[in-house]
């Protein structure tokens, strides 16, 4: 009997550990993508602002 609570004990902290690392998982894939988004709209800046800086080269010759 005490074997079998023990058995019991152990499988729900086996559940809990998976449940944490699955949260953990999802928590890490909603950074990520923020982290794209938030690079993307860097990017589309940069790409903005060496337009402007070629305008700005070219209207000076």
């Amino acid at each position: 009997m005490l074997a079998g609570i023990i058995s019991t004990l152990g499988d729900g902290l086996a559940t809990v550990a998976a449940i944490m690392a699955i949260e953990e998982a999802n928590q890490s894939s909603m950074s990520n993508e923020k982290n794209a988004s938030r690079l993307e709209e860097l990017e589309k800046q940069v790409q903005y602002l060496t337009k402007k800086l070629q305008k700005l080269k070219y209207s000076r010759k």
